[in-house]
């Protein structure tokens, strides 16, 4: 019990120890997490109606992927990749649709320094959307433009390292037509 307690209260204090930080040249940035996709109304319809049948599974997720370099102590730019899946199950079989934003992205921090504090973020860059089924073929390629804006909540939790809880929303156009993806979810900073 005293074990548990001690490794507790360790944890505690790594979590909310103020971790001196210095600038690094570089930060990498990755995080996951719960994602809310919407479509163009007589798509979104459809899977809607997939997603009431009885036994259909619906799983949508998105993934950051982000490399940034500082311009001052609590500004940083660079390039990232934002995935999102929404993936549909039932039966043995499934279908996904999958959306890859590649951008410029900027980080502006409230704290201290970059990896500290309330943060928001932007970027702009261009999107690939598609569906796959279990047979690889990939449908509907479309490429066009996207934005993304969020924010969140970092911590240190070494001098090194950095924990966010975070959200974004994903604007994405392209053929006259536009979807839209909800993210919240946790990330790391290194």
């Amino acid at each position: 019990m005293k074990a548990c307690l001690r490794t507790l209260l360790l944890v505690v204090f790594l979590a909310f120890a103020p971790a001196s930080a210095k600038q690094e040249s570089w930060y990498l940035n990755i995080g996951a997490g719960w994602s809310n996709l919407t479509y163009p109304s007589d798509v979104q319809t459809t899977l809607d109606f997939i997603k009431s049948q009885p036994g259909v599974d619906n799983l949508a997720i998105q993934f950051d992927l982000g490399v940034y370099g500082p311009i001052n102590k609590v500004t940083a730019f660079g390039a990232s990749v934002n995935a999102s899946r929404d993936r549909y199950e039932w039966s043995g079989d499934w279908f996904q649709v999958i959306e890859y934003q590649y951008g410029f992205s900027a980080l502006r921090y409230f704290g201290e320094e970059i990896g500290h504090g309330f943060f928001v973020r932007g970027d702009l860059g261009l999107v690939a959307t598609f569906c796959q089924n279990p047979g690889g073929t990939l449908d509907n390629l479309h490429i066009g433009a996207s934005i993304l804006a969020g924010g969140g909540y970092s911590w240190r939790i070494t001098p090194g390292t950095r924990l966010y809880l975070g959200g974004n929303y994903a604007y994405r156009r392209f053929k006259g037509r536009s979807t839209g993806a909800v993210k919240i979810g946790p990330g790391f900073q290194f």
